[in-house]
């Protein structure tokens, strides 16, 4: 099989060219998955300093807020959303 030139460029494709900020996004991703909410703590760490090597990163945003979505989501009332958020973001970690 042979690729055209868009063709090889989409599949190479890369989100960034900051190799820190890459590594930051995918342990973010793997403290997400932990659905804890010291893996929460992490997770939120680890995008937001993936961030800041590269403030044009689109997939550490999106992680940012599936991390945000999971929090509230895995509360069963607003008021507890509330309180989960309260408390991951007391953390001076976070």
């Amino acid at each position: 099989v042979r690729l055209l030139g868009k063709e090889k460029a989409a599949i190479v494709k890369r989100h960034t060219e900051n190799l820190e900020a890459y590594n930051l996004y995918l342990k973010g991703n793997y403290y997400c998955q932990m659905m804890t909410d010291e893996g929460f703590k992490k997770a939120i760490k680890c995008f937001k300093q993936s961030l800041q090597k590269d403030t044009h990163y689109a997939l550490g945003y999106s992680g940012l807020a599936t991390v945000y979505f999971y929090i509230s989501y895995s509360a069963t009332s607003w008021f507890m959303s509330f309180v989960r958020f309260t408390l991951v973001f007391k953390s001076p970690n976070a």
